[in-house]
């Protein structure tokens, strides 16, 4: 074992009380060995100790030259807390992590590289990944007249700060896809944009990247353009229709249109019904209204719509999954 001797305090970084107990596990931070190499990023495991003074047992990392735990003393102000968070709740991995942040091609974020916050503070890319950034909003909600703007949220921002930052924001991105722009840039990084016509599909995504909730089966079009969509994939479409017979005010041919997507917002989970990238439309009507002195021409029909002039529409919407 080392001694409290050896790992001396280079940084005091001020912290509120934390919830450190034996068992936590926690990053080294502000801390120098006998010969001067830095410590900071360094996780750990918490074996003994008291508030004054905890003994934690370093992981062995040998991408950073410790090829066999250690064991030493440290101070409070010399550790930082990790706690689970969303983004580790599954499948986020250390081993994916510094993958998918290798992938990005920002030098300071590669593999075994660190992020720094300051002068004196760094920490390992990976740390920060899953840790860190996942505490950021990937969009803000705002209520406007015409009824909300989603616009872009913290870890956008965050993202212009440096080039190290913004790796580490893409590959946060990829690990926890929030829409078919986060697809994207998982596909990108991990070299499967050579065929942008064959990259459109069935994407796992998680509402806000919040990866404890169950995700989200989409449609992603367009997926490596510079607006890639959003659809819900609908199981039948001769069931999912709108309908408009011809009659009364309305001549013409009975104007039915089937949808087998249906344009969904990832971030607010409502639906653009007047979206026909994947619908399809039979017939067409031309209703008069002001005592015939207007006329309109319909060749399709917003999703679950029933119109009529004669007093006979009909409609189909499945409610159980359809």
């Amino acid at each position: 074992q080392i001694g409290p001797s050896v790992a001396s305090s280079a940084l005091a970084v001020p912290r509120g009380p934390m919830d450190i107990a034996i068992g936590s596990r926690v990053a080294l931070t502000g801390l120098t060995n006998e010969r001067g190499r830095r410590l900071n990023g360094l996780t750990a495991t918490v074996d003994a100790g008291s508030s004054e003074r905890w003994v934690v047992r370093v992981l062995a990392d040998p991408q950073r030259g410790l090829r066999v735990p250690i064991s030493i003393s440290v101070r409070p102000e010399n550790l930082l807390l990790l706690r689970e968070h969303r983004t580790t709740v599954e499948v986020a991995t250390t081993a994916e992590a510094r993958e998918l942040l290798s992938g990005t091609f920002a030098n300071a974020a590669a593999t075994g590289g660190t992020c720094a916050f300051g002068d004196q503070l760094s920490l390992p890319a990976d740390v920060v990944l899953l840790h860190i950034f996942p505490l950021l909003s990937r969009s803000t909600t705002r209520a406007v007249a015409a009824g909300c703007l989603i616009s872009a949220g913290e870890l956008d921002r965050v993202g212009e700060v440096c080039h190290e930052w913004r790796g580490i924001c893409l590959a946060l991105r990829a690990l926890t896809p929030a829409c078919a722009r986060d697809v994207a840039v998982k596909l990108r990084i991990e070299g499967g944009a050579d065929e942008p016509s064959g990259a459109d599909g069935e994407y796992r995504l998680w509402a806000h990247g919040d990866r404890s909730q169950p995700p989200l089966e989409l449609f992603c079009h367009n997926v490596l353009s510079a607006r890639p969509t959003e659809f819900v994939s609908l199981r039948n479409p001769s069931t999912n229709l709108s309908y408009f017979p011809p009659g009364g005010a309305a001549r013409g041919t009975v104007l039915v249109s089937s949808f087998s997507k249906l344009r969904i917002c990832p971030w607010s989970l409502t639906v653009k019904t007047d979206d026909f990238t994947f619908a399809t439309s039979a017939g067409e009507v031309l209703q008069s209204y002001w005592n015939g002195r207007r006329t309109l021409q319909l060749s399709e029909l917003p999703f679950a719509t029933a119109r009529d002039a004669a007093g006979h529409g009909r409609g189909n919407l499945p409610n159980r999954g359809q």
